[in-house]
């Protein structure tokens, strides 16, 4: 099997666009609403807590279309289609791991008050490893995100070849 790394490259550097600012977007949102205590504050971490559901269908969608789209324009078959949406997702996946470490850095050294403040990463380091605090509770957040990001490369892969056999099919 013959895999064209540059094609597969240029085929996901929209879907990496579109995720990338799809995170910033939520990461702008967790900030205002670690920013803004007042009664606007409710309204944001609302905002913020149904961006963050929406965003799961959303990038599933996002990655189902990036295997049609490998498909359709690029002439790709539905492992190649699967694996644009891996390495899409990978990247993406990257950029928030790294923009969420800093956001929870930030809080952990007291720059801003965090209380309520807790990463996907934080979650189920928390959840393994038990209460750990500062700079090692970090460290595991970025040992759980690059498993997450590790099982969720796999996952996209089935998805983007769904969405690559969808196109096929038609």
């Amino acid at each position: 099997m013959h895999v064209d790394v540059k094609k597969i490259a240029l085929s996901s550097a929209v879907i990496i666009a579109t995720g990338v600012v799809l995170v910033v977007l939520s990461l702008i949102l967790q900030l205002l609403s670690l920013l803004i205590n007042d009664s606007n504050g409710s309204i944001i971490d609302t905002v913020n807590a149904v961006y963050s559901i929406v965003l799961l269908p959303v990038f599933c969608g996002l990655y189902f279309w990036a295997g049609m789209r490998a498909v359709k324009k690029y002439g790709m078959d539905s492992v190649g289609a699967g694996l644009v949406a891996a390495f899409s997702y990978f990247v993406i996946a990257s950029v928030r791991l790294l923009l969420n470490l800093i956001l929870t850095f930030v809080v952990v050294s007291r720059l801003v008050d965090g209380s309520g403040f807790g990463s996907t990463e934080s979650v189920v380091a928390a959840s393994i490893f038990g209460g750990t605090a500062g700079l090692s509770g970090v460290g595991l957040s970025a040992v759980c995100g690059i498993g997450i990001i590790l099982f969720g490369t796999m996952v996209n892969f089935v998805v983007g070849g769904s969405g690559g056999l969808f196109a096929l099919r038609r």
